[in-house]
């Protein structure tokens, strides 16, 4: 018990020094919330948190670019999972990102496979494209 308490007090200290460095630097950057156990990687053009099975990435100033979410074949979306047997119903769904940007609709990367071929797949709220296929030899 002492081991942990030691280990979620470091992880608190942490977090609070990331995100006062982070945002001491200049007046106009936001303060990112790191969440704990996530990595991080600060770069020249900003920083990038990785938290499990999501990848955010900030620019200099703070702004979230992009956020992906990896989702397995398990814990496929419902939504995402009807639209995609809706046109692909042969295929198996062996996992999917969502991608979101600040100003632009969310799009979905679904991977999809059969004993023949996998298939990658662009998801929009307008439609389903196709963008990659490869036979299974």
């Amino acid at each position: 018990m002492k081991k942990y308490l030691t280990a979620a007090a470091f992880s608190v200290i942490a977090l609070l020094s990331f995100t006062t460095s982070f945002a001491a630097g200049n007046k106009n950057q936001k303060q990112i919330a790191i969440p704990a156990g996530a990595t991080v990687t600060k770069l020249k053009t900003g920083t990038i948190v990785i938290d499990g099975a999501t990848t955010t990435a900030y620019d200099k100033k703070g702004n979230m670019v992009y956020t992906i979410k990896r989702y397995s074949a398990e814990n496929v979306p419902l939504d995402i999972f009807k639209t995609v047997r809706g046109t692909y119903g042969n295929y198996f769904i062996a996992g999917l990102e969502k991608i979101e940007q600040p100003g632009s609709d969310s799009e979905v990367v679904v991977h999809l496979r059969d004993n023949n071929e996998n298939k990658t797949v662009k998801l929009s709220i307008a439609d389903v494209k196709p963008t990659e296929d490869f036979v299974n030899q």
